[in-house]
């Protein structure tokens, strides 16, 4: 992971393990959430990017991008569909594979036991990843994916970021996405989850705003008071026609 990412207020990113096995809610239901309250941090900075909203410039024609070209290769629960998304840069979106200690291969996590491969249930293929956060709120945690693309985007390109996330835990379900260059310019979304556990399809958009760049990342944390577990899968980050 990143070091930018851990100088992030904990008031931004929980990230932990309690250890327990957790049981899997039916996962009965989906929806897309492209509303979330966003902000725009140009500094570098994540952890000053805790004001402002920018929804109009964040949600833009998200709806109609997720729907042509991500939700007809997902079904929640489906663990027959295991089709990637045309375009998708993240590397084991799925959670799909791990390495020989058990980690899920290409994602990082702090501490390392707080991200956990899962099987059944699904919201895509056959696993998805379990988040454990700390009962605690004394430190920053953080987990997510560092990636490198072969053709950097140029300026002004539409990045349009996401996921299928549930709650694990009824009380305050919320959490909050970020996409960007790597220890650079970044925008973030923040989401509240069906309190039934049911698999909820979030997204967030960010414009590329210099040319010349290939490594990015995508990061995701609960925010401060809110679910203390997460169930997330199918990551994509894809560059808009």
């Amino acid at each position: 992971m990143r070091r930018a990412l851990s100088s992030l207020s904990c008031a931004l990113w929980l990230m932990g393990c309690r250890g327990e096995v957790v049981e899997t809610p039916a996962a009965t239901d989906a929806s897309t959430d492209t509303s979330g309250d966003a902000s725009t941090d140009t500094t570098g900075d994540a952890s000053t990017d805790t004001t402002g909203d920018t929804t109009g410039d964040t949600t833009g024609d998200t709806t109609g991008d997720i729907t042509g070209d991500i939700s007809a290769d997902v079904a929640p629960g489906d663990a027959s569909d295991c089709a990637p998304v045309p375009g998708n840069l993240v590397p084991n979106p799925s959670f799909e594979i791990v390495n020989t200690a058990g980690l899920l291969t290409g994602w990082l996590a702090d501490p390392i036991d707080s991200l956990v491969q899962r099987k059944g249930g699904a919201a895509h293929c056959e696993h998805w990843a379990e988040i454990q956060m700390p009962a605690a709120e004394t430190a920053t945690f953080y987990w997510g994916q560092e990636f490198v693309v072969d053709t950097a985007p140029p300026k002004g390109a539409k990045i349009v970021a996401t996921a299928w996330v549930r709650t694990l835990d009824a009380q305050n379900a919320g959490l909050r996405i970020m996409v960007g260059i790597a220890g650079g310019d970044n925008n973030f979304s923040a989401f509240t989850l069906p309190a039934d556990g049911s698999w909820k399809l979030v997204a967030v958009e960010w414009t590329v705003p210099v040319e010349g760049h290939t490594r990015f990342f995508v990061d995701l944390g609960s925010e401060v008071g809110k679910t203390r577990k997460l169930g997330v899968d199918h990551f994509t980050f894809v560059v808009q026609p």
